[in-house]
This record gives C-alpha cells, structure tokens and sequence, in this order.
C-alpha cells in the first residue's frame, strides 16, 4: 500500500502589527496558526526584533543606513529561514519514508508471526486429537485383549486336563506291553 507524502507549507508570514505574548514571552506558537491542511509558522514582529538588534549592536549608523541594513538583513535572515525550512521539510520527509518503510516491515512481521503461531496452534490440535483417537483405539485393544486373557485360565485348566489324560494313556501303554 502507497501513502501520500504529506508536505508541510513552511513559508514565515510576517504581520508588523502583532505582539509578542508577554505570558510565555515569546511569539505564539507555530500551530496556533493554521492554514486549511498545511501547517504555517508564524514569526510575529521579526522586522521589528531584527531592527532592534541591529540598533543595539551600531548605534553610531545612520537611520538610513540602519534601514538598508535592516532590510537586507532581514531578507537575508528570511531567505536563510526559508532555506533551513526546506531542509528541515526535506529531511522530515526523508525520516516519514523510512518510518513508513520500517512500519510496513514490523506489520509484515506481525502478520507472519501471527500466521505462524495460528498454524502451530492448529497442527497442535491436530496432533492432540490424533493422540486421543490414538489413546481410545489403544485402550479398546487392551479391553479385547483382557477379554482374551480371560480364556486362558479355562484353556490352562483344559490343558492340564489333557496332560494328565496323556500321561494316564502313556502309563496303561507301557503297562500293557511291558
């Protein structure tokens, strides 16, 4: 079974009239806002945090010449951010294929595992009850077989009987002609 890879919109949407949240005192978090499917980070108030540490770090440059700055540091940070992004977008994808593929082989193996202990459980049975139709057939010879066993004292009684008899003829005969 083929899944669909699912991608992950990672543009940055910068909105300059937004607030940094001072309970968590950070900007909000990435899925607090979300797009339809695609999940969309939000970085509130960039410009204004790049401004203010580029204004911090020169502050003998011109106004006009800390707004070029500023503003081709911020496209430049924004082009970096959208790179990182695409990396991180192309890696988690790698990382969701492998998952996918490492999921489908431990299913696989469930499955054969499953099929496995279900065949040993039904050779199992089968060999239980051939062993009980075998322990019945063996328990009815040994019935007919004492049934048998009970003629022998007779036949034994009838046998002694018989030697006796010929060990009586064999006395007479050797009486009569000796």
């Amino acid at each position: 079974m083929i899944l669909g890879r699912r991608f992950i919109d990672l543009s940055v949407e910068i909105d300059p009239n937004s607030q940094i949240d001072p309970a968590r005192n950070k900007a909000n978090h990435p899925f607090d806002n979300q797009k339809s499917s695609n999940v969309v980070y939000v970085a509130e108030d960039l410009q204004r945090q790049v401004s203010l540490s580029n204004s911090n770090s020169s502050g003998a440059i011109s106004s006009t010449s800390a707004e070029t700055s500023t503003k081709f540091d911020s496209q430049k940070l924004i082009q970096q951010l959208e790179h990182q992004a695409a990396q991180i977008a192309e890696k988690l994808d790698k990382v969701l294929i492998e998952f996918r593929g490492t999921l489908c082989g431990v299913t696989e193996l469930s499955v054969e595992c499953s099929h496995t202990y279900s065949d040993a459980i039904s050779k199992t049975c089968d060999t239980v009850d051939s062993t009980i139709r075998s322990t019945y057939q063996l328990l009815a010879k040994s019935e007919e077989l004492l049934q048998n066993l009970r003629l022998v004292p007779n036949l034994a009684k009838q046998i002694k009987e018989i030697k006796r008899l010929l060990d009586l003829f064999e006395s007479h005969m050797q009486k009569s002609h000796g």
